[in-house]
Parts: C-alpha cells; structure tokens; sequence
C-alpha cells in the first residue's frame, strides 16, 4: 500500500509540475526504484533471515531425530550426545531467530507493541475513573437501602417513645401487667397485702 502511495506521488508530481523542468521518465523511474528498494530492505533481510531460520530448525530436527532413533537402534536406549545436542542446540537458535524476526524486528511489530500498552493504559484508567466515581445505578440503590433503614430506625425511636410515655402514665399495677405473659399468674409480692393469710 505504501508503495502505491509512492507511485501516485510520482505519477501527480509529474502531469502538475508544468513549470519546473522535466526529468527524463529514466531519471524518474531510477528515483522511484530507489525509494522503494531502501523502504524495503529491511523486510526482504528479515524475510531471508526467516528462511534461513526455517532451514534451521528443519537441519536441527532430522539432525535430532535421525540421531535418536540411530542410537535407539543400536543399543536400546537413547543417551545424550554432541549430534543430538547440535541437533537441539540449531532448533533453539531457529526459534530465537523466529522470536526476535516476528516479535520485534518486523515492520508494525513495534508499533502493535505500543497499541497494546496505549489500550491497556486506557483499559486501566478507565477502570480507575469507574472506580473513583459510584455507578449511577449503585448509586441509587444504596440511596433506597439506607433511606429504608434510617426510616425504620426513626418508626423504632417513635414507637419507644409512645410506649414510654404510655408507661408512665399508667399506675403501678398495670406497669406490672404490660409485662405479664397471658395466661400465666403472678405469685404475690411478698409486702403486698395479698401475701398476708
């Protein structure tokens, strides 16, 4: 894509410039050969270089696996030796080659890094701004529940206090009897004058 942008610029800047001087279409042409081998350079190296880890890790395999199953034949039983270790040692350097190519010397491979940690950032702030600010239906919810228990907090103060004031204004004896169960009888109080036979 970006090279098509740099074959538009060249075709729009040769049919606009009217009054500069003209370049041979030979001299145009070499420039634009020119860009686009220096815009891609780097990816024509990594992709050889992603071939030749390819070939690699392919020698390190068969290197590996030829050799166990040699010495498996031979003897019985697979022991650790320089060929297998050759082997072994060639895929890991493939697989490094692979993990840096891909990872992080591939044109955009830098700049999704960047995209990631740009939206983890914006994940991670607003989950901060949610947190410093209450959810308007969490809100509201917890403004019902704490309305409904001051409300029940306020019925409790008010019917203590009209007991309280029933209370006092009845006499003694029905003092005695507003803690009385029904149908259970008190046992005189021995200074009362039905304790006296």
């Amino acid at each position: 894509m970006h090279w098509l942008g740099m074959i538009a610029k060249f075709l729009f800047s040769r049919m606009s410039s009217s009054n500069r001087p003209h370049k041979s279409l030979k001299d145009s042409a070499v420039e634009v050969f020119e860009e686009i081998s220096k815009k891609s350079r780097k990816i024509v190296t990594l992709s050889i270089m992603a071939i030749g880890g390819v070939l690699l890790f392919v020698a390190g395999f068969f290197i590996a696996l030829l050799n166990l199953t040699m010495q498996y034949d031979r003897v019985g039983y697979v022991s650790f030796t320089a060929t297998l270790g050759a082997g072994v040692g060639l895929m890991v350097v493939a697989a490094a080659m692979f993990a840096w190519i891909f990872l992080g010397a591939w044109p955009g491979a830098s700049d999704t890094r960047k995209a990631v940690k740009k939206a983890k950032k914006e994940v991670k702030d607003f989950k901060d701004r949610a947190a410093e600010t209450p959810n308007t239906l969490e809100g509201a919810i917890s403004l019902l529940v704490l309305d409904y228990v001051k409300e029940r907090q306020e019925k409790r103060d008010m019917y203590a206090a009209a007991r309280a004031s029933r209370v006092s204004t009845l006499s003694a004896e029905e003092r005695m009897n507003i803690h009385e169960e029904p149908g259970i009888e008190r046992e005189p109080h021995r200074n009362s004058p039905d304790s006296i036979h």
